[in-house]
């Protein structure tokens, strides 16, 4: 018997798939699935979709500091279609990630690389997984100091606004199948 296909990706799964290989594109399957397990428990937490936690600002870094590479992965790339199998799971609910339920991550080598001290928020008790270390402090979709955390970005109106387009036409199928298009990516149906 054939294996059933898998659901095809939604936009918030594609754009999470998209932050974990941001993240933790050489961390390997645990790696990973950490960042996926951030990412649904600040989506569950804060009842927002996958969308608006992983672009809000200064929460994601590769969405601040190198957005086109993040847009420019192919769907039926290797590496894309390998963390989407590896991470969907987790994401989806249907597997426990091994971050245990975290909301926030870090690189302690990055950041001594940089220079800068560990985050406020790291108490000392996060779990290393890979080059990451993994907390559970909560998320309510509130910034470090209580402010609302900027809604995503309407990657449309971004792409339109880039190209020069002022009142681009009201897309007339799925919005993020219009981005990608408008960009050259051809959505992949499925995911094996």
């Amino acid at each position: 018997p054939r294996k059933p296909k898998p659901a095809p990706l939604s936009r918030d799964e594609d754009l999470a798939i998209r932050t974990i290989i941001g993240e933790a594109k050489g961390e390997g399957q645990k790696g990973w699935e950490g960042v996926a397990d951030v990412i649904r428990t600040r989506a569950k937490q804060s009842g927002k979709p996958f969308a608006d936690v992983v672009l809000a600002q200064n929460q994601f870094e590769p969405w601040d500091s190198r957005r086109k590479e993040l847009e420019g992965y192919d769907p039926n790339s290797p590496i894309f279609q390998q963390v989407a199998r590896a991470t969907l799971p987790v994401l989806r609910g249907e597997r426990k990630g091994p971050a245990g339920d975290a909301t926030h991550f870090y690189s302690p080598g990055s950041q001594a690389a940089l220079g800068r001290k560990p985050p406020s928020w790291d108490n000392g008790k996060g779990v290393d997984i890979g080059n990451h270390r993994f907390f559970n402090l909560g998320y309510s979709g509130k910034g470090v100091h209580g402010t609302e955390v900027p809604p995503a970005v309407d990657l449309f109106d971004d792409y339109t606004k880039a190209i020069g387009v002022i009142d681009a036409p009201e897309p007339t199928s799925d919005l993020f199948s219009d981005y990608q298009s408008a960009i050259g990516i051809t959505p992949s149906p499925t995911v094996s």
